[in-house]
């Protein structure tokens, strides 16, 4: 057998007890807890692009802060590896939110990773590592363009409205939203991540639900001017995706609100790609970019 197509071993979830060499703690490495812990979940790839140094050098002291107890690497993922040869991907321990809590005076930080230990232990880790690339990938863009900021992200704990459709309440739970700041001005957006497990008529109800949205003021978000992005899992599911989107306005002719593209379409390695016109709407024939002007509020 080939040693590149031999399954993974659940040794690598296992952390060592035997002649562990002792690890002092840097600066840098504070700085590695504390991205694992904004981005809820990482993968090495996108550890190396997002904290500078040579991948091997940071890929060893990776492996050391889980067997030191600061990092954790989800047992869930052993699936993803076994489909997919993914990368390892790791979340904070309750231990690196402890050190975080007392190097960075992050008093707050252990309450909330403690509410996120359901995550690591879900199924649904590549769902979570795609949102993850997405941010990753902008946040990078935005950082080589130098006239853009990434000036919000946040992923909702919990419902952040409920509209009427149809006589039914449906809620609004977007896996993230975010802005992007030019020149002055502020685009807003809803994040839908899709993995290709969610039927049409759901997903439709979803976008629909993003219009009723539109004439609700939430505080502290101005939901009447925001377009809601689409991260895909190939061009065959977008077009579908795209085809039943067009019902999502109440005329049924596509609205420019709603925007999409493929995960493979941008990369770490040319993150700049998310800022360049590859996103298809509804609303035309056209690509766009996500730093066009105009309201998306009022875009038809």
């Amino acid at each position: 057998m080939n040693k590149n197509d031999r399954k993974p071993s659940r040794s690598l979830f296992k952390r060592a007890t035997d002649n562990l060499p002792p690890l002092a703690l840097t600066e840098r490495d504070l700085d590695i807890l504390e991205i694992v812990e904004e981005y809820r979940l990482l993968n090495t790839p996108q550890i190396h692009a997002l904290i500078n140094g040579h991948p091997r050098s940071l890929s060893n002291r990776l492996s050391a802060l889980f067997h030191h107890g600061y990092l954790d690497r989800p047992i869930h993922q052993l699936q993803l590896r076994i489909e997919e040869q993914s990368p390892l991907i790791y979340s904070l321990s309750k231990k690196g939110a402890r050190v975080l809590s007392e190097k960075r005076l992050r008093h707050d930080l252990l309450a909330r990773v403690s509410r996120r230990v359901a995550q690591g232990k879900s199924p649904y880790l590549a769902h979570s590592v795609m949102v993850s690339q997405f941010r990753a990938c902008l946040s990078l863009a935005c950082q080589e363009r130098g006239d853009v900021a990434f000036t919000r992200w946040q992923i909702p704990e919990r419902r952040l409205a409920q509209v009427v459709l149809a006589g039914y309440k449906v809620p609004v739970i977007p896996d993230a939203h975010f802005s992007l700041s030019r020149d002055g001005h502020s685009v807003y957006f809803f994040l839908e991540a899709d993995r290709g497990t969610m039927s049409h008529p759901r997903f439709l109800r979803k976008l629909q639900a993003y219009w009723a949205l539109r004439q609700t003021q939430l505080e502290g978000f101005p939901v009447k001017a925001f377009r809601v992005l689409t991260i895909t899992t190939s061009a065959k599911r977008m077009g579908n995706l795209l085809d039943a989107s067009r019902r999502a306005d109440p005329n049924q002719t596509g609205s420019l609100m709603f925007y999409f593209t493929c995960e493979d379409t941008y990369s770490l390695e040319y993150p700049e790609v998310l800022l360049a016109p590859i996103w298809r709407s509804p609303g035309d024939d056209n690509v766009h970019s996500l730093l066009e002007g105009g309201n998306p509020a009022s875009s038809k």
